[in-house]
């Protein structure tokens, strides 16, 4: 049981991390999907 608590909270740390190092990056997908060429009706 300790086990998977810890792999549990080892995950959810690497996922924000993960989040958080490719949001200041400029990989996220609203920064890597926008583009000057949208049209909005």
């Amino acid at each position: 049981m300790k086990i998977i608590l810890l792999a549990t909270v080892a995950s959810f740390g690497i996922g924000l991390l993960a989040w958080a190092l490719l949001g200041q990056s400029g990989f996220s997908s609203a920064d890597v999907l926008a583009s000057e060429n949208v049209r909005l009706d």
